[in-house]
């Protein structure tokens, strides 16, 4: 059976921006991580934080997949898809599930704490319903995304999926279609993060 994992390469700490490619990240790569395709939303949201020792009582985060969009020619324009539901996540599967081996996912994640939050999401309900306020902001600090660092135990690999896909050196970022499922079962991500082996939510 052909190999279902793929590889998440997580960014954290720095800024999407928008350039002559689409969209790219300010900072380089903190965790590489490998997982099964077909994770439902609650599982793979659940893989992210623990693998990325975030407290999800304390902090939410939101990710964002770096989706390549091939205008012609193999050039690639690189649009933000927010997965956000279990109807995104689906999207983002079907649209690994095309890409040719290795498989690879670039994930940008944006933590916020979860009384920030929820205070931001309170405004804006409150603003949509009562209009602009007049009376004087206060407290804006609360309200603040704050600056997370990366783990000092995860170490920062600066490439990128199309630099990891050139390595000619082992399965870094996924392995070729026609790799068993029994010879996967030994294979963990480089960080020692076991990768979820769900069957049932395969997108085919």
């Amino acid at each position: 059976m052909a190999d279902r994992r793929v590889s998440l390469l997580c960014y954290m700490n720095g800024d999407m921006v928008d350039g002559p490619s689409g969209i790219s990240y300010t900072k380089p790569p903190i965790r590489h991580l490998r997982a099964n395709m077909g994770l439902g939303y609650e599982e793979f949201m659940s893989f992210v934080y623990n693998s990325l020792e975030i407290d999800n009582e304390k902090m939410i985060l939101t990710i964002t997949y770096r989706y390549p969009a091939y205008i012609g020619s193999g050039t690639a324009n690189y649009v933000p898809v927010r997965i956000d539901d279990e109807a995104s996540l689906k999207d983002v599967w079907e649209i690994v599930a095309e890409l040719p081996p290795p498989k690879c996912m670039e994930l940008y994640i944006d933590l916020r704490t979860r009384d920030s939050y929820n205070s931001t999401n309170c405004n804006m309900a409150l603003d949509s319903v009562a209009g602009p306020s007049t009376q004087p902001n206060m407290e804006q600090s609360h309200c603040a995304s704050p600056l997370m660092t990366a783990n000092p135990e995860m170490d920062e690999d600066p490439r990128s999926c199309d630099e990891l896909n050139t390595r000619e050196d082992g399965d870094y970022c996924g392995s070729d279609e026609g790799t068993s499922e029994e010879s996967s079962d030994d294979d963990t991500d480089d960080e020692g993060v076991d990768a979820h082996h769900v069957d049932d939510g395969m997108i085919r």
